[in-house]
């Protein structure tokens, strides 16, 4: 991958620790719910803001098939049939025999070769994936080399490098169990926690066969081979995905019932506990991304990554109006801006223990309806142990294997 692009990751590199999880730094960790309370507050009654909240979706019936695996609780299978749907044909062209030097030859026209030359290059197998928090399906093909060369060869800033790899995905998607919007609205209704999905429907497209990795042993400190299915790399820890995965395939085909059960822009709020704050945590889209790197100086990406990295998660903000709660007796809240400086000096500026509040309702917020990636169940051929589940980065993991294939 060019150094812009390696650059332009950085800010995800830097996403607090607690966060590191979600966005596959560290090794995968295991279940953990999160439960966010108010503080009890003997000084002042606290009201919340006449805010809209979202309404509870509705889950449809399950079919018998996926209804039968979640009650026997056979989540491997689930994983595999639910969170992917992968056809393979017979192409009777693997199987040719090739004399390279006695090749036959056919006289044909341009024209008479157009039904070959579609059969070839026009042709295009997909891999189906279902992006959960955007409630919608997607049929992914595989990237070309061109498309390889477009985004590890370009010179860009990290907006446009970002804004590239984008496009070059959305060109991807061959369908959407809704009408394909345009790029820009599709930017909008995609979440940012379904990119990774997104990235494996292309990368099992682009590379079907099993894969080779090499892993580091967290218990021997060697570096062990292991060959991978892709579809054993899937993940998922809220067992609503199942539920989810469901009601998106089967039901979800108009834009307006996809508004309506994204998670997208929808909320949670919840009250720190030292400053009373009220903070809507909010699931970004990549639309939100793009906007955060296109308005935010470069120094500021760098030196506050972290902080910034939070900033996409955050609706709204509210401060505890104190001259007014005090007159009063009931609490009385002012908004601040969610953007720019305003909102970077006051996260930099809350407490320890309102930090990892925060930090902890934006991780639930992410796991909500989350499809994850990681390597599980690998053994190291020296000290054969069983390796710690490792996260998977699909963009790092993608460009990885390209690069391999281009040795």
């Amino acid at each position: 991958m060019s150094e812009n692009n390696n650059q332009e990751k950085s800010i995800q590199d830097k996403i607090p620790s607690s966060l590191h999880d979600k966005f596959n730094i560290n090794p995968a960790q295991g279940n953990e719910e999160v439960v966010v309370q108010a503080p009890n507050t003997s000084d002042a009654v606290i009201t919340q803001p006449d805010i809209e909240v979202e309404e509870h979706i509705t889950n449809v019936d399950l079919d018998s098939k996926l209804d039968t695996m979640i009650n026997s609780n056979e989540t491997s299978k689930i994983e595999t049939v639910a969170a992917t749907v992968k056809v393979k044909s017979y192409n009777p062209l693997d199987n040719i025999v090739v004399d390279l030097n006695n090749l036959e030859f056919v006289e044909k026209t341009a024209f008479n070769q157009q039904d070959d030359y579609d059969e070839l290059f026009n042709k295009k197998s997909v891999f189906d994936v279902v992006a959960c928090q955007s409630a919608y399906s997607a049929s992914m093909s595989a990237f070309n080399m061109n498309d390889i060369n477009s985004i590890t060869n370009s010179n860009v800033d990290r907006y446009k490098s970002r804004q590239r790899m984008y496009k070059a995905v959305y060109n991807h998607i061959e369908a959407m169990s809704i009408p394909k919007p345009g790029f820009n609205e599709w930017l909008s209704i995609t979440s940012f926690g379904d990119w990774d999905t997104l990235l494996f429907g292309i990368y099992a497209q682009t590379f079907p066969e099993d894969n080779d990795f090499d892993i580091k042993c967290g218990h021997c400190g060697k570096e062990t081979p292991v060959t991978i299915d892709n579809n054993t790399l899937i993940t998922v820890k809220d067992e609503k995905v199942y539920g989810k995965i469901k009601e998106v395939v089967s039901g979800l085909k108009d834009p307006a019932m996809l508004v309506n059960n994204s998670q997208v822009h929808k909320y949670e709020r919840v009250m720190l506990k030292d400053s009373k704050c009220v903070v809507e945590i909010q699931t970004p889209s990549l639309y939100d991304y793009l906007s955060l790197i296109k308005n935010t100086d470069e120094k500021v990406l760098e030196n506050y990554a972290e902080t910034v990295s939070i900033m996409m998660f955050i609706k709204n903000f509210y401060i505890l109006d104190v001259a007014a709660t005090k007159a009063t007796g009931k609490a009385r809240f002012s908004p601040i801006s969610t953007t720019g400086t305003e909102m970077l000096n006051t996260l930099t500026k809350l407490s320890v223990v309102d930090g990892k509040q925060l930090e902890k309702a934006i991780e639930a917020r992410i796991e909500k309806f989350a499809i994850n990636y990681s390597i599980n169940n690998a053994t190291c051929n020296h000290c054969k142990d069983t390796l710690e589940p490792i996260a998977v980065d699909l963009e790092t993991l993608l460009f990885t294997r390209i690069n391999k294939d281009q040795q």
